[in-house]
């Protein structure tokens, strides 16, 4: 049974593949406890009521929680059948298809709880100056004071959750996002070595070369594990077929992208997560902060 109370900001369900056969539990290493431990698709990757919006009597609603859940399932069925071409060798996307995917990248950018600290670090300060009480005596709620002293005030520290869900589906600035992500390819790289794996970042999406923030640069790609065996890609690609056959060397680099541009990884291996654990390890001595 869900949790009504976890919002996974990376669906379960692409969670899940990351699974051992046949087992419950994968491996992952949380570089900001700096250990490495055994956790379940349910307990990882989710903040407690992430997309949970309030209104101006202060009552909880789910609505995005329960729309992003319906986008999240077509997303699945996309995912199953880009998979299945993938390993068939020859991958393709139909205009609804890539319709579909594009929305689906510029969800997980907006909704990654990163964002929201974003805001709530930028505007922090503002709520300090906002009356506890209306001018009746009534004592108003911190969540809700908001609505009462200026509704429309954007910069208001109290509507960051209002602010944050938002940008969720913004269409203005899907509209933005939208002509960068047509601009090149969706391509598939996956590994055809049986003892080989991707691990999966709580970024979800990694990107290259390491520390480049501009999508619109020519060598930018964006790499999303949704299996063990499989990465949807985002970039120029002259792979036959939108195939990539990565090597050993080339799932290392990858991994290790994921390792550095995220907080916490999970995987199916128990050695590659704690060789990736050691390797983190060692580039924080090299380079103590």
């Amino acid at each position: 049974m869900s949790d009504p109370k976890r919002h996974h900001y990376i669906q379960q369900s692409i969670l899940e593949h990351f699974l051992p056969d046949g087992e419950v539990l994968f491996y992952c290493y949380n570089k900001l406890k700096n250990r490495t431990h055994p956790s379940t698709p349910r307990d990882m990757f989710f903040e407690y009521e992430l997309n949970t919006d309030t209104n101006w009597l202060g009552e909880n609603s789910k609505s995005m929680e329960f729309e992003l859940g319906h986008f999240e399932s077509e997303i699945c069925n996309l995912v199953e059948r880009l998979v299945e071409r993938a390993r068939e060798g020859r991958f393709f996307l139909n205009p609804e298809e890539k319709e579909l995917w594009t929305k689906f990248l510029f969800v997980q950018f907006a909704r990654h709880p990163e964002r929201l600290e974003g805001l709530r670090r930028t505007l922090k300060d503002v709520v300090k100056s906002l009356p506890r009480v209306r001018p009746d005596g009534v004592l108003i709620n911190p969540t809700v004071r908001q609505y009462y002293q200026n509704p429309e005030n954007p910069e208001n520290q109290d509507v960051l959750r209002k602010v944050f869900l938002s940008l969720i589906f913004d269409h203005a600035a899907y509209a933005r996002f939208k002509p960068i992500f047509d601009s090149k390819e969706v391509y598939a790289i996956i590994i055809d070595i049986p003892e080989k794996s991707f691990v999966l970042g709580n970024k979800s999406i990694t990107r290259w070369p390491k520390g480049n923030s501009d999508l619109r640069g020519p060598n930018t790609r964006l790499f999303f594990p949704v299996r063990p065996d499989v990465i949807i890609a985002w970039g120029d690609t002259t792979a036959k077929h939108k195939v990539d056959m990565v090597n050993r060397e080339g799932i290392r680099t990858i991994n290790e992208l994921t390792l550095f541009q995220s907080e916490c990884i999970v995987g199916r291996n128990k050695a590659l997560i704690e060789s990736l654990a050691l390797r983190m390890k060692r580039c924080q001595r090299s380079h103590p902060s």
